[in-house]
């Protein structure tokens, strides 16, 4: 049962999903990148001694380069890269407060509601065109 379960979790997270037509999904999907994966590749990053302006683009691209095309393999190179791109808007979130202060935390903040305000567009636009 657990080899079975543990079958059915790799098959879910290796399985791109773009959420197209869905908002939500989207949305959340785009959140988890960003708290449950780029804070924490920061957090490592900086844990090893990379420059705080360094950390976020490369928690980006280590993302890409090792579960984007490495890992999943995924068709739409764009989803890849708008993953990547909320991989690192969580990084830089996390290396702003730990690094250089309220404003520039204000402002990581700021960019990253942007970015999601534009996947939620993109998905209500698609909604819309059925």
């Amino acid at each position: 049962m657990i080899r079975r379960l543990f079958s059915v979790m790799m098959a879910t997270l290796l399985t791109p999903d773009s959420f197209q037509r869905n908002w939500y999904g989207a949305l959340t999907s785009q959140t988890g990148h960003a708290a449950a994966v780029g804070i924490p590749m920061a957090l490592i990053l900086l844990g090893c001694g990379i420059p705080a302006a360094l950390a976020p683009p490369a928690a980006g691209v280590l993302y890409f380069v090792a579960w984007e095309r490495g890992l999943q393999r995924g068709a739409d190179l764009g989803d890849s890269i708008a993953d990547a791109a909320h991989v690192a808007a969580g990084a830089l979130i996390i290396t702003a407060a730990l690094s250089w202060g309220f404003w520039p935390t204000v402002a990581a903040f700021v960019l990253w509601a942007a970015m999601l305000g534009a996947v939620v567009v993109a998905r209500i636009g698609e909604e819309t065109t059925r």
